[in-house]
């Protein structure tokens, strides 16, 4: 299957199958609403055990979102009171996505060096000190019209290249989350499906440039999909765009790489 008819598809997914997608808009929401509530009150000596309940409400959560993504992708059977089932899906899912995420933030850290973004934001704190600044409510105010023209492009140049190759690097280790999932499809094994040797010796049978064609691909729909829901935010509130993200990954990304992925492995 071609990639630009698989990224189609996977983009029509939540509108073909829209009533599970709100099933899982839903729960998402639910997730985040009990995530908001469970830390907003200080219990004292019960805040422990309240975390604790919270963490394995939202893990069965989210391994029931994850039992109706594989049902809207694969017409799998949805295991909706299965709590253990649930819950030790949701626990993978977070443990894989979490080793993935940490990956992408420390090689984005590295990455920042050479694109000069750390030295902008140095030679701006600097500048914003000398300012002599007494009121933070001018703070703004006073530094957009005292800064140098130059340094503020220089400074948004460098952090929109920033951004971007951040985005990238975080969908390219996303991306390998969901062909570690497929991975644990394959042979139920956790130890293989996070060994990165195993994946990237995947992407190399399936063709490096066609890979990177997809990445790139996926990170400009994201930046498109974020910049309308950063739009809605004066409509939604931030659980919604929150779940709505949630939901979108979920479904654009399990499709597109288990079609890509699976069918070939």
């Amino acid at each position: 299957m071609r990639i630009r008819h698989i990224i189609y598809e996977s983009l029509l997914l939540p509108f073909k199958k829209i009533k599970l997608f709100i099933l899982v808009f839903l729960i998402a929401v639910i997730n985040e609403v009990i995530s908001e509530v469970s830390y907003s009150f200080n219990l004292g000596e019960y805040t422990i055990i309240i975390m604790i309940i919270n963490s394995f409400i939202t893990l069965i959560l989210l391994g029931l979102m994850l039992s109706i993504t594989d049902k809207a992708v694969n017409e799998s059977e949805i295991n909706y009171f299965d709590f253990k089932e649930n819950l030790i899906e949701g626990v993978r899912e977070y443990l894989i996505t979490l080793y993935y995420l940490v990956i992408s933030v420390i090689v984005s850290a590295l990455l920042l060096l050479p694109t000069g973004t750390l030295t902008q934001l140095k030679n701006l704190y600097t500048l914003i000190l000398k300012l002599d600044i007494n009121h933070s409510f001018f703070a703004l105010h006073k530094i957009s019209h005292e800064l140098p023209i130059t340094i503020m492009t220089t400074y948004a140049h460098h952090f929109t290249l920033s951004v971007f190759i951040s985005l990238l690097i975080l969908i390219t280790f996303l991306s390998f989350a969901f062909i570690s999932k497929i991975i644990l499809i394959k042979t139920n094994n956790m130890i293989k499906a996070m060994d990165v040797r195993i994946i990237i010796r995947i992407i190399k049978n399936t063709g490096y440039l066609r890979y990177m064609k997809l990445i790139l691909i996926l990170t400009v729909i994201a930046c498109i999909i974020l910049n309308i829901l950063f739009l809605l935010e004066y409509i939604m509130a931030d659980i919604g765009i929150s779940a709505v993200i949630e939901s979108m990954m979920l479904f654009i990304g399990t499709y597109t790489f288990h079609n890509y992925f699976l069918e070939k492995h």
